[in-house]
This record gives C-alpha cells, structure tokens and sequence, in this order.
C-alpha cells in the first residue's frame, strides 16, 4: 500500500514548463466609437470595452469562463492524446445496438 501512494509526479514539472512558454495571440481594434475590443485568436474570446484595460480584464475573465466550462473534457482529451488508435478503440462503448 506504500509504495502505491509514493508515485513519480516529475513530469509534472516538465507540464508546468511547457505550459509557462504558451502565449496567446490577441488582436485589439479600435472601434468608431472609441470603444476596444479584442480578441483571443486561439479560441476566439470576444470582448468590447470602452478601455485597453477594462478589454483586457474582460477578455480575462472570458478566457477563465471558457476553460471552467471545459474541465470536464481534460481527462478525455489527455485519454486520446497519450493512447494509440487501437486502445482508443478499446475505449468505445456503444449506447444501444445499431443494427450492424
């Protein structure tokens, strides 16, 4: 039972680096009515504010909202990243008989 509980979490540091080089690319428009908004290329977060800082935190915050919303999926997308074709397969479970 010790030796269960005393796991190699290392490359979670290795996770932590990568993850500190990631970026994301933002574009800001100056609208006619004076108003900016920006968006978040990488996902399309979309937000307008009458400033360069209030856009900003908007933005912020649409981004934290998006990625709550996707909590639930990061399990599933670790799942077919790190697994073959084949245990991916092993992994389907069919709802209800298709007739095939």
């Amino acid at each position: 039972m010790a030796l269960a509980l005393q796991k190699d979490f290392s490359f979670l540091s290795e996770i932590i680096n990568w993850l500190k080089g990631l970026s994301f690319t933002v574009e800001y428009d100056k609208e006619a009515d004076g108003s900016i908004t920006g968006e978040v290329i990488e996902f399309h977060a979309l937000e307008n504010a009458p400033t360069l800082k209030e856009c900003e935190a908007k933005l912020i915050s649409s981004m934290r909202e998006w990625a709550i919303g996707r909590l639930n999926e990061v399990p599933y997308l670790l799942k077919i990243l790190l697994s073959s074709d084949e245990e991916i397969k092993s992994c389907l479970i069919k709802n209800q008989e298709q007739g095939f």
